[in-house]
């Protein structure tokens, strides 16, 4: 089941925050992505987080990234690689603007 009205709360949590720092693009940054409607990726834990790989910074608050996963999935909207000795996908069909 969705956790909406838990993600809700930790969002509140995040946007009273007065200092969010954004990496240097090709770095991978843990960020609260959420818990999404449909069927893009979700975060994990309490914070709703996962790895993300830092495409493109816009400015100092906003920067498009790509979700990363350690459950390898195949087809052309998915990357493997190996990150310390641990294979990854770069999960391109839920990249987006954070």
């Amino acid at each position: 089941m969705k956790q909406f009205d838990e993600w809700n709360e930790v969002k509140k949590r995040i946007d009273n925050k007065t200092k969010i720092s954004i990496p240097k693009e090709r770095e991978i940054y843990w960020t609260c992505i959420g818990e999404n409607v449909g069927f893009e990726q979700n975060g994990k834990s309490k914070l709703f987080a996962r790895p993300v790989l830092v495409l493109k910074r816009f400015n100092k608050h906003i920067f498009f990234g790509i979700p990363l996963s350690t459950q390898i999935k195949n087809g052309s909207f998915f990357f493997t690689f190996t990150l310390n000795d641990t294979l990854s996908n770069a999960l391109f069909s839920s990249g987006k603007a954070f």
